[in-house]
């Protein structure tokens, strides 16, 4: 008796090592982030947020990341603004492949607060940082509700601020965005 029970427990033991070792604890490549701050990777301490809000826009936040100048971390928030068509129908339209530099903004904050770079898109009426680059949607899975932005030379002029030792911010790389779904 002894014997068959002993038998049973190592092949449950052997079942569950097999079943612990899957797959599914890998990180998913979708949700990855690549971002990069003037050729510094760019590495998110703390939640990254978004929302999509078919009544405001999309709306993100990296709450907590490594920064380049300060070793104390930079808070990031953006916004995607709905289009024109988007305002009259009532909706949000963002398509993968899109480049939405014309209707994004960001903000780049020390956690400390000194330091900002404060842009809009290219053709926005109010005052910008902006100088030149694009921001692009890389891809959109909207089963797992995450939005990734692909940063081409995304470049910020932070002359203006007297707390950054540099004249550009250029961000590059990708940002991918957990978001939740207030209004469709």
């Amino acid at each position: 008796m002894m014997k068959y029970l002993y038998s049973i427990l190592i092949v449950l033991f052997a079942v569950y090592t097999f079943i612990g070792c899957s797959d599914d604890d890998e990180p998913d490549s979708s949700s990855t982030s690549t971002l990069e701050m003037n050729g510094v990777p760019i590495k998110v301490y703390s939640n990254t947020d978004g929302e999509w809000d078919s009544r405001d826009g999309f709306n993100l936040w990296v709450n907590g990341a490594d920064v380049i100048i300060h070793n104390d971390g930079v808070y990031i928030q953006g916004k995607i603004s709905r289009t024109d068509d988007d305002i009259r129908n009532n909706t949000l339209t963002i398509n993968i492949g899109e480049d939405v530099t014309d209707r994004f903004s960001i903000l780049l904050e020390y956690n400390h607060g000194d330091g900002y770079v404060t842009g809009w898109g290219r053709d926005n009426n109010a005052v910008s940082t902006y100088l030149s680059g694009n921001v692009k949607v890389k891809s959109i899975d909207k089963t797992k509700h995450i939005l990734t932005l692909e940063f081409e030379n995304l470049t910020y002029d932070s002359t203006n601020d007297d707390d950054m030792s540099v004249d550009e911010i250029v961000l590059t790389g990708t940002l991918a965005i957990p978001y939740k779904v207030i209004v469709e």
